[in-house]
């Protein structure tokens, strides 16, 4: 199995995660935007802090850091990094999680030189949850989407 490697985002690797459809119930991580382009755009930008998950050329997956990671409607104080990946709809439930998430964490300590970091998971993804305390995060607050009215879970590491 070739490594995962971490690399900025392009504009046609951010398409392409854009246009990824997952099932339900995660079918609530499909992004839905107006505009595609501005969208890729955006995410192509090194200071929105967007990675691609690479597997040789292969596109397997993504990592967002800073805000892009929050939900809207948890506490966000600072002390820690906030996280969040996905992986490609045909990737998942497959056990990527765990073999991933460890190098986008040493990513994070490397570019960003932290310790501490924080993800976001909705409360029924117990996969989502799982992947996280297996690679040290803890469950330390709970609450509902703004718009929503959603339940996630917030974990921690340090």
């Amino acid at each position: 199995m070739q490594a995962t490697e971490i690399a900025p985002m392009s504009a046609a690797q951010a398409r392409e995660v854009l246009a990824w459809r997952y099932a339900p119930p995660y079918d609530v991580y499909n992004m839905a935007v107006d505009d595609v382009t501005a969208e890729a755009a955006y995410m192509a930008d090194p200071a929105n802090h967007d990675y691609s998950l690479l597997r040789g050329d292969e596109l397997i997956g993504h990592a967002v850091f800073y805000h892009e990671a929050q939900v809207p409607g948890g506490d966000y104080p600072d002390g820690a990094l906030d996280v969040g990946w996905g992986l490609r709809p045909d990737a998942t439930g497959r056990g990527l999680g765990t073999v991933v998430v460890p190098v986008i964490l040493a990513f994070g300590r490397g570019r960003y030189g932290v310790r501490c970091f924080r993800a976001t998971v909705a409360a029924w993804n117990t996969r989502g949850i799982a992947v996280c305390v297996r690679n040290g995060f803890t469950e330390s607050s709970r609450f509902h989407h703004s718009r929503t009215g959603s339940e996630f879970v917030i974990l921690t590491t340090g």
